[in-house]
């Protein structure tokens, strides 16, 4: 619940739309009383991964549309260069690679190499997500300061501009 609070408001940060925010700030709430609810409801003696499904497939959603606004909005830099294009790289990675694994694993528990199966994917996507965030925290030192120019006019001709004499 935690994680998804904290990424919840590291979205709503970075997030341009109005809309969106609000749902970012209504999220946490929804999920947390789902999570609660969900724990009291579910057995004691073996853990149910329905919350977690439905954290990874709202994150990888919520990810996509940043990569949209990004795309649509950000003129001053390549995304590349951006802290929060490899954090997102790094959620998206971790959210899409552990939705199957948590959706299938209350099916096949019960098979013999499971534990194994799902200890070594899991940790495969987890290395790979820190690969990334570490790509962020160097890009970020290595990052100029700059003035966000999104008011800037795509294709601007300069037959537009006047000459100053």
């Amino acid at each position: 619940m935690l994680e998804f609070l904290l990424i919840c408001i590291f979205y709503q940060s970075i997030f341009k739309s109005k809309k969106i925010k609000t749902f970012l700030t209504i999220s946490p709430v929804v999920f947390i009383v789902f999570s609660i609810y969900h724990f009291t409801l579910s057995s004691k003696t073996e853990f149910d991964f329905t919350p977690l499904v439905i954290e990874c497939l709202f994150f990888t959603v919520v990810i996509l549309y940043y990569f949209y606004e990004r795309i649509m909005y950000n003129f001053s830099l390549p995304l590349y260069q951006l802290p929060s294009f490899w954090i997102s790289v790094a959620f998206l990675l971790y959210f899409s690679g552990n939705f199957f694994l948590f959706l299938f694993s209350k099916v096949i528990e019960n098979e013999p190499t499971f534990a194994d199966q799902y200890t070594l994917i899991y940790s495969s996507i987890t290395i790979i997500k820190n690969i990334f965030l570490c790509i962020a925290l160097i890009v970020n030192k290595n990052t100029i300061d700059y003035k966000d120019n999104s008011l800037i006019i795509p294709n601007l001709s300069m037959e537009n501009l006047k000459t100053v004499q």
